[in-house]
C-alpha cells in the first residue's frame, strides 16, 4: 500500500490535495492558511490508492473516524481559493525541489562515502596549514591526505593542503549558494497567500537560479 498524504481546510475538513511525498504535505501545511497535514489516507480503506481526482478535491470531505472521503462538498469561496493556492504552491515546491536539487547533485560522487573523505581532508589541510612550518619534516601519519595528494600531483605538502583547501571552499561557495536559494524563495513561496504572486516567485528564481548556475557550472 502506497504512503499518500493529505492536506485538509482544518475547519471544514475539505481536501485540498493529495501527494505521495510526506515533504510536500508538510511544507503545505505550513504555507495554507487553516490547513492540516493527515498521514497515510489511504489506510485502512484504500488499499489500492486514494480514488480522487485533483478536480474533485473540493467536494470531498474527510472523516477522521471511518478514515474516508466523503463526497458531495459544496464548499465556500475561502475553501475553493485554498485549494487553488495549494494547487499552484505544490506545483511551484516541485520545481523549486528539482532544480535546487539539480544544483546540488553536481556536486555529488558516484563513489559512496566520499562526502566523508572530503570533510577528512579539508580538516586535515586546515590543520597542516595551520601547525606546519616551512622546513618541518611532514608525518605521514598525521598528514596522510595531504601526502598522499602531494605525491600525485607532484605538488610540494604545503601547495597539495593549499590545493585541497581551495577545492573544498569551492565545494562549500556552491552550497551556499544553493541554500541561499533555497531559504530565500521557500520562504517566500511559504508566505504568499495570492495565486498571482506565485508565478512572479517563480521567475524571479528563475532568473537568479540560472544565472548563478550559468556563471558558476
Amino acid at each position: 500500500m502506497a504512503l499518500i498524504n493529505a492536506l485538509i481546510d482544518t475547519s471544514t475538513a475539505t481536501l485540498l490535495t493529495l501527494s505521495s511525498s510526506p515533504v510536500t504535505t508538510s511544507f503545505l501545511a505550513q504555507a495554507i492558511p487553516d490547513s492540516e497535514e493527515v498521514i497515510n489516507v489511504a489506510s485502512p480503506n484504500y488499499p489500492k490508492g486514494v480514488p480522487i481526482k485533483p478536480e474533485e478535491y473540493p467536494e470531498r470531505v474527510w472523516d477522521r473516524w471511518m478514515r474516508l472521503f466523503s463526497g458531495g462538498n459544496n464548499p465556500d469561496e475561502r475553501v475553493r481559493k485554498h485549494v487553488l493556492l495549494t494547487a499552484k504552491k505544490t506545483e511551484a515546491l516541485g520545481e523549486l525541489v528539482r532544480t535546487i536539487s539539480l544544483m546540488r547533485s553536481q556536486m555529488l560522487s558516484a563513489i559512496p562515502l566520499q562526502e566523508v573523505v572530503y570533510t577528512a581532508k579539508r580538516l586535515e589541510a586546515e590543520r597542516f596549514l595551520k601547525t606546519w612550518k616551512p622546513g618541518q619534516d611532514v608525518d605521514v601519519l598525521e598528514y596522510p591526505y595531504v601526502t598522499q595528494y602531494a605525491d600525485l600531483s607532484g605538488l610540494t605538502p604545503q601547495q597539495a593542503a593549499n590545493e585541497i583547501f581551495l577545492k573544498v571552499r569551492l565545494y562549500d561557495d556552491r552550497l551556499f549558494k544553493s541554500e541561499y536559494f533555497r531559504l530565500k524563495y521557500m520562504e517566500l513561496l511559504r508566505d504568499t497567500h495570492s495565486v498571482g504572486a506565485i508565478d512572479a516567485i517563480v521567475i524571479g528564481f528563475r532568473r537568479e537560479v540560472y544565472g548563478e548556475m550559468q556563471a558558476v557550472f
